[in-house]
């Protein structure tokens, strides 16, 4: 899925101005380590990768709390398995801020969204 999403942020380029930088937090699950697939894959847009040293199950709230500490500006928080198109996170970065507003995006199929990514 991280390939998937360097993917998506990829086609951000040229698109969506200005670029969002993403931070990226590995919960520290045992296979391979998010720090090696964005290397591999080669993200196109500011990135930064942290990881929880220990795989403590359910820990969605502890890197939701790390992301949040290294934010500058607008959040957008989401699991790896949400993917926010070009177009989207373009309309993202052009709304203006409410005040005490929480924004999300409907949940759809990954097949539905792996299929307008590519």
């Amino acid at each position: 899925m991280l390939r998937s999403q360097i993917g998506c942020w990829n086609s951000y380029v040229g698109v969506v101005d200005p670029l969002p930088e993403v931070l990226l937090v590995d919960d520290g699950s045992p296979r391979t380590r998010a720090v090696d697939i964005v290397r591999e894959a080669g993200c196109a847009i500011p990135i930064k990768v942290f990881r929880i040293q220990e795989d403590i199950p359910w820990n969605f709230s502890g890197a939701r709390n790390l992301a949040c500490t290294h934010a500058n500006g607008w959040i957008f928080m989401s699991d790896i398995d949400t993917i926010m198109l070009a177009e989207q996170a373009q309309a993202f970065l052009r709304a203006q801020p409410l005040e005490r507003r929480f924004f999300y995006m409907p949940r759809r199929t990954w097949l539905l969204h792996k299929e307008k990514a590519t």
